[in-house]
């Protein structure tokens, strides 16, 4: 039988296929394995040109993100993970440009696309001296004077960023850490436990503890709800770092366990 062009072609097409999922699997099986801590970048950005999110900027250390890395440090050898820093924050110099604004309520393309806009303009400002991360954490600054609700944050595990919108006050520190650190568990896989609609903390998966008895009030939050439940339909935002957890199933997508 007589092989074409075309035959050649589509093989070709396949296999190259084939090498780009395998890779993306490798890359993906190694992030998850926990055999080193991961590093995140964090890229200040000024989210709103305010005078009080530059200073805010201005007084970035990375000494601040510490509260981060001992909450995971702490939840990870609850599943057994023995690494002295899981997670370790670095911070880069400030990024002038805003990124791409994810669609609000987008159909599938439209995410696609606003995944394909965002990881090519990530490409374009990554050359800013410093470390070069496995997560990129762009993190985009409010004055709280003038600013109400935030849009929303998005963490995206193709490409490993995150697009963060935090608060310039260090009055809202807790929250700030919390929000980030939900973020970058999404670039390695963990999947949102609160209901889309009304921020909710959906049981069990997201409830710090859901054997408690009596179940209400919730004392803690899971990470990937980031809020406490204190009734069926009632929720409170965290006053700190130590209110917060990682559930079994945000462990079991992120690589720590393997009990659902």
């Amino acid at each position: 039988m007589q092989v074409s062009f075309r035959h050649y072609r589509i093989f070709i097409l396949l296999l190259i296929l084939l090498i780009v999922v395998w890779d993306q699997w490798l890359d993906r099986a190694e992030i998850r394995s926990w055999e080193r801590p991961l590093t995140v970048v964090v890229y200040p950005i000024n989210g709103d040109g305010s005078k009080g999110a530059d200073r805010y900027i201005r007084g970035l250390r990375e000494s601040q993100f510490a509260r981060i890395e001992k909450l995971v440090e702490k939840e990870a050898r609850r599943y057994g993970v023995d690494l002295m820093r899981p997670i370790e924050f670095y911070l880069s110099s400030e990024v002038e440009t805003l990124p791409p604004q994810p669609p609000q309520g987008g159909n599938v393309l439209e995410i696609m696309w606003w995944n394909f806009k965002v990881r090519r303009w990530a490409a374009q400002v990554d050359d800013l001296p410093g470390p070069k991360g496995d997560i990129k954490a762009f993190v985009q600054y409010y004055d709280h004077h003038g600013n109400g609700v935030l849009g929303h944050s998005v963490g995206v595990e193709k490409g490993r960023l995150a697009v963060v919108k935090l608060y310039a006050t260090r009055a809202q520190a807790a929250e700030n850490d919390m929000i980030l650190l939900h973020e970058v568990l999404h670039t390695v896989g963990a999947s949102d436990k609160y209901d889309l609609a009304t921020n909710r903390p959906l049981f069990p998966d997201g409830y710090g503890n859901p054997q408690q008895q009596p179940l209400y009030p919730q004392k803690r939050a899971e990470i990937m709800a980031g809020r406490i439940a204190t009734a069926e339909y009632q929720f409170q935002a965290i006053r700190s770092l130590n209110q917060v957890v990682i559930g079994p199933k945000t462990a079991s997508e992120i690589g720590w366990s393997t009990v659902e």
